[in-house]
């Protein structure tokens, strides 16, 4: 018999938050990408898709490579642009484990710098189980 492997949850992702009314968002994500549960995403600044939230990425031409936002459900865009519910400020507690970057984050240095760009908005990431 196969294993069951679970997906991870809000829950694992999701360690606390104060007032989901005032940390939470509904925003519109760029089109393009599967974006995961816990997506660190950045606002696209200029461009045709200003306003729209994509991954922070290390250099980007829009401007969305400061960390905005975390995503709190699986949202696939591959079809065009879609909406999803994000942890826009805290209080509010996440699992270092369950964040997902954008793949040209790829040494720790880089992440950890969107990690301390989470942290100015009130989103703490810890090591957790």
């Amino acid at each position: 018999m196969a294993p069951l492997i679970k997906p991870p949850s809000l829950g694992d992702l999701l360690k606390y938050e104060l007032e989901p009314n005032f940390t939470r968002e509904t925003v519109t994500l760029r089109a393009g990408a599967a974006y995961p549960l816990g997506a660190v995403l950045g606002l696209v600044a200029t461009g045709p898709d200003a306003g729209r939230f994509a991954f922070a990425a290390d250099e980007a031409e829009t401007g969305e490579t400061a960390a905005a936002a975390v995503l709190l459900e699986p949202v696939d865009t591959t079809d065009g642009e879609r909406r999803g519910t994000v942890l826009r400020r805290g209080p509010a507690i996440l699992s270092r484990a369950e964040l997902v970057f954008d793949p040209s984050l790829g040494d720790e240095s880089q992440r950890a710098g969107r990690i301390a760009e989470l942290t100015d908005l009130g989103l703490v990431v810890r090591e957790t189980a």
